[in-house]
């Protein structure tokens, strides 16, 4: 199975820490790579109570795309990251197709999008930790200047409570 990660799951030391601390195995993620997801974007509409803040988040957007890390994984090691995400109480499974550096598109992938009732109205800013996973990923599988430039851009702050 594929799965396209665009938030902290872009970090190999924490997506594998995670499992791993779940009883896991890790070996069950491999093979990271960059990949793009078109006619979505990235947005903080999320609060977060394990982290205190903003989580990253996808919606639908014609002409806009997200950059990402495309894992290998196993139903086993699916199972450990729909508990990190929560799902299907905070995030759900979406089916999606992303491309590769070569342009191919790859059709039977899966990434997590939060859920209607989760959804904030606003912004929610996270962390400076979180944002920095993410920064460090987008260097390492080498994004585009102009993915980094829009993750640069992301304010981080605390967060309050839930909006009513």
């Amino acid at each position: 199975m594929h799965y396209f990660a665009y938030g902290s799951n872009m970090d190999q030391e924490e997506l594998t820490r995670k499992i791993q601390s779940e009883g896991g195995d890790p070996s069950g993620v491999s093979n990271p790579r960059w990949a793009r997801l078109d006619d979505w974007r990235l947005v903080f509409n999320y609060f977060s109570e394990r982290r205190r803040a903003g989580a990253a988040n996808i919606e639908r957007a014609q002409g806009r795309w997200v950059e990402g890390v495309l894992w290998d994984a196993t139903e086993e090691a699916m199972h450990f990251i729909d508990r990190k995400e929560g799902c299907p109480d905070c995030y759900q499974r979406v089916p999606v197709r992303v491309s590769d550096r070569e342009g191919q598109l790859l059709p039977d992938v899966v990434t997590y999008e939060v859920v209607p009732k989760r959804k904030r109205t606003g912004f929610c800013p996270p962390n400076r930790e979180y944002l920095d996973l993410m920064k460090r990923a987008a260097l390492k599988f080498g994004f585009s200047e102009e993915y980094r430039e829009v993750l640069n851009a992301i304010e981080t702050a605390n967060c309050g409570k839930r909006d009513a």
